[in-house]
């Protein structure tokens, strides 16, 4: 076991250590201006224990994140190599930085200054330089396992620091702040997200305050640009109905509250700590499950107890609002609930939400007891309760393992609820959403009677609430499906409907997960259009990190191209996030298709007779098998596949199918041969 990293030598001054972890990873003090060590996967051990700020890391979780392609011995000895490297780097400082310990390594965080502490702990007021570089941007494309978790920790910060963009901006909008202000702060906002229409809205408002309608116009059209340029999406309704505004009346009188004007999940302030806001969560109640998650409890004095509490809730509300189909209240709002007794039907009544979670940690000894619950509002009925008993070992990979599984138990909960509400209306009284809960339980059994229900209900949904976005991207699902399958009477008016349909959702939501992924997925399916599908497929991982459907499908777009590492990794990803999803047979049959494309046949079987097994009626599924089974020389067992295909889809024609296939044009004659051997008909 190396001893801890760097130490002084004799007579040395030990000097404050900066780290700057946005744009490129940069390390320098006072007697050195680089501190960093010569081989990237070193340099990433140290931003790995900088992004920890201070707490334990277990070496096993490093040397997996880095070396997660090799044998476990020697994962260790590549990371024993990379401590040395960073023990040689890192001794001009003059201290102590990295406490090297048998099973965990940890940074040495008083004897550092960095960036991401200083804008996390912003005081309110306070103006800053908000980065606009990506975090680490220079530590990308090292292991699988580490770009995965750099994509999450990039798109968990972004999160935090646009929330606290968001409340500065809702801070002054409560204290009527100048417009001057008002719009500085909203400028800081853009240059992290320039397609933050809601910023938009705020300068073009605050500049129409200040009497100057024509620099507000000239604000929408760079509004509009940047959709444009950034989203290939124009302007929702509320912008454009804005710019309308201004070009009828071209007077100074001050237009709508600016007021909370800023992300889905900050939304209102409770009446108990704040006058009554312009805008709350029950005004969507009709279009999407509503959620808050209070504080949990934990006895005064367990200090872990109080640490994990803390955490689960705000991991649980980040993980939750990044499912797409939750409106999830953000945690500022939440804290307002710290210490008081609940009325679940109260607390419902004030955040305007159909559900709330709330829970308890408490510690004994070695171990924690957490138990947390899901309770419907209306009644005050307990929806889910679970109970953990769990040894307190590393805290902060306890705090992960435990939010995804409360994130898992809590969102099909919900769903499950929420459509069997819908299922209980009666047809007068459906809404937008109920129509599309309805219609996407109908279309997941991809039986044609059905799934073409399916397609009426989600008609019906877009003709009630036209701005509803997620219908609509939904109903963009439902003619991919219709062509995937073979159904499709017009294949050209289907393909059309899909892309239409698909770039309307954005339109109204140009920042919602799903909405992003299912354009991406389009693109790619309709078109053929890889290198813009991953643009919205990246965007839409990077917005939902735990949207299980945005890495579902980022799956078909990696498979499609021949990538079957990613797209394997991703479609397992999608399952983890949510392994009772009724589309889950989808997600497997990604599974299968990534291990086709990656050669490992033997694998795509196995998540082909898995995915059949969860729906027999998937036809692409039932072909990757029949072809993975031809390629295992299991011939007679390919064509009893591929039999099943033609039952599905009697006039189904290889040469049909090679010419809409989303597969890439060296991927598609060799997959075309295969599926000639299992035996279909040309």
């Amino acid at each position: 076991m190396l001893p801890s990293i760097t130490l002084p030598e004799r007579g040395q001054v030990a000097s404050v250590i900066q780290f700057c972890l946005f744009g490129r990873f940069r390390v320098w003090c006072d007697t050195s201006p680089d501190l960093l060590p010569r081989t990237r996967k070193s340099r990433a051990v140290l931003a790995i224990l900088a992004l920890e700020g201070g707490r334990p890391v277990r070496r096993t979780r490093i040397a997996g994140l880095l070396w997660d392609r090799v044998p476990e011995e020697q994962a260790r000895n590549s990371l024993r190599q990379a401590l040395s490297e960073l023990s040689t780097a890192l001794r001009p400082a003059g201290t102590a930085l990295i406490d090297a310990r048998r099973d965990d390594l940890r940074l040495a965080i008083g004897a550092c200054s960095i960036d991401l502490a200083a804008f996390e702990n912003v005081a309110p007021g306070e103006r800053v330089a908000w980065p606009q570089a990506p975090l680490l941007e220079d530590l990308g494309d090292l292991a699988p396992a580490f770009d995965q978790w750099l994509h999450g920790e990039r798109a968990r910060i972004d999160q935090r620091l646009r929330e606290r963009m968001e409340a500065e901006i809702e801070r002054l909008c409560r204290a009527d702040a100048a417009p001057e202000q008002r719009i500085a702060a909203a400028r800081d906002l853009l240059a992290r997200d320039a397609t933050h229409e809601r910023a938009w809205r705020l300068i073009i408002r605050s500049l129409a305050d200040m009497g100057d309608t024509g620099q507000a116009l000239r604000e929408y059209m760079a509004c509009e640009a940047s959709l444009r340029r950034l989203l290939d999406a124009a302007p929702s309704a509320e912008t454009r109905a804005l710019r309308d505004l201004l070009r009828g009346s071209q007077s100074a009188r001050p237009l709508l509250p600016p007021a909370t004007e800023m992300s889905r999940t900050v939304a209102t302030v409770p009446a108990r700590a704040a006058a009554a806001p312009s805008f709350t969560p029950a005004d969507h109640n009709h279009r999407q499950a509503s959620i808050a998650v209070l504080p949990f409890a934990a006895p005064t004095g367990q200090e872990d107890a109080i640490l994990l509490a803390n955490g689960l809730v705000e991991g649980v509300i980040h993980e939750l609002s990044g499912l797409g189909d939750l409106f999830v209240i953000g945690r500022g709002t939440s804290l307002a609930y710290t210490q008081q007794p609940l009325d679940p039907r109260v607390v419902g009544t004030e955040l305007g939400v159909r559900y709330i979670v709330s829970g308890s940690v408490s510690s004994a000894g070695s171990r924690l007891r957490i138990f947390n619950e899901l309770i419907e509002t209306a009644g005050g009925s307990v929806v889910r309760a679970d109970r953990r008993n769990v040894a307190l070992d590393d805290l902060f990979d306890l705090q992960d393992t435990l939010t995804a599984e409360i994130v898992s138990a809590i969102a099909p909960s919900v769903r499950e609820i929420e459509l069997a509400r819908a299922r209980r209306k009666p047809p007068s009284s459906l809404t937008a959403y109920d129509l599309l809960l309805r219609g996407l339980d109908r279309m997941s059994w991809l039986e044609p009677t059905a799934f073409s229900e399916a397609g009426r209900l989600l008609r019906r949904g877009m003709e009630l609430d036209p701005g509803f976005a997620a219908v609509r991207s939904h109903a963009a699902t439902w003619h991919n499906y219709n062509l995937a399958q073979g159904w499709s009477a017009d294949p050209a008016a289907d393909t059309a409907a899909a892309a239409r349909l698909a770039g309307e959702a954005l339109e109204r939501d140009h920042n919602d997960a799903v909405a992003l992924a299912i354009q991406g997925q389009t693109l790619s399916f309709t078109r053929r259009d890889y290198s813009a599908a991953r643009h919205f497929l990246d965007r839409a991982i990077a917005v939902g990190p735990s949207a299980s459907l945005a890495w579902t499908l980022s799956s078909t777009t990696h498979g499609w191209t021949g990538d079957g590492g990613n797209a394997v990794a991703h479609a397992m990803r999608g399952l983890r996030l949510s392994p009772h999803d009724p589309f889950a047979f989808f997600t497997e049959h990604m599974v299968s298709q990534g291990h086709y494309v990656s050669g490992d046949f033997a694998e795509a079987v196995r998540w082909g007779r898995k995915a059949a097994a969860s729906n027999p009626m998937l036809t692409s599924n039932l072909r990757t098998l029949a072809a993975a089974l031809v390629m295992q020389g299991e011939i007679e067992a390919a064509r009893g596949v591929a039999a099943q295909v033609l039952k599905l889809q009697p006039d189904f024609s290889l040469r049909r199918f090679l010419a809409r296939t989303p597969f890439s044009q060296s991927i598609r004659d060799v997959h075309g041969e295969r599926l000639r051997l299992a035996g279909l008909p040309n």
